[in-house]
């Protein structure tokens, strides 16, 4: 198991210049991005970056909740409650009320796909599939995983064994698995 705590985040500003955002793992192909886990810090209502030819997972884990606005639809992310939507698409985000920070599995659905789950339980075990390129949980909470404590807003990647989670407070269950078809190189 992989623990990769706040403090190793990367933070850098969002890609429109409207925030910023700790970036937590990515892989790269080609010179491609693939898929990117982050943690972003909503502090102002505003346009959301443009990702061409990705798809996007946003969670709420600190706040009311956000109104993503977009020409065809808007959509409510509120928290706990993970959103799908394409990284293509022109969105105007409002806070519902005050500052929200959410999780983001930004990723490219053609060579990927991608899932966040919210366990409620108290204990929970997560299991590897051969078939994942990233299995992992992101704390919000403190826990336990394989019996190592582990600070809130942590990220506890499976190298290859069981993920044994114990916590009082929700955890985010993230896999991406590699489309049959794709050629990662």
């Amino acid at each position: 198991m992989r623990i990769i705590p706040p403090k190793n985040f990367v933070t850098m500003p969002w890609k429109n210049g409207g925030g910023i955002t700790h970036e937590i793992l990515k892989q790269d192909s080609a010179g491609r991005m693939l898929w990117r886990l982050s943690m972003a810090e909503v502090k102002s209502d505003g346009p959301f970056s443009i990702f061409e030819g990705m798809m996007r997972i946003l969670t709420v884990i600190d706040g009311k909740g956000l109104r993503l606005a977009s020409p065809q639809k808007t959509i409510v992310a509120e928290p706990l409650s993970p959103v799908t939507f394409s990284g293509e698409t022109a969105i105007n985000g409002e806070r519902i009320s005050d500052d929200v920070v959410d999780v983001n599995v930004i990723f490219d659905d053609e060579v990927v796909s991608a899932s966040v789950n919210v366990l409620h339980a108290e204990s929970k075990q997560v299991s590897p599939d051969p078939d994942d390129v990233l299995n992992a949980v992101f704390t919000l909470d403190p826990a336990q995983i394989n019996g190592l404590s582990v600070s809130p807003r942590s990220f506890c990647r499976s190298e290859g064994e069981v993920l044994d989670c114990q916590s009082s407070g929700p955890l985010l269950h993230i896999v991406i698995k590699k489309l049959q078809h794709a050629v990662i190189a």
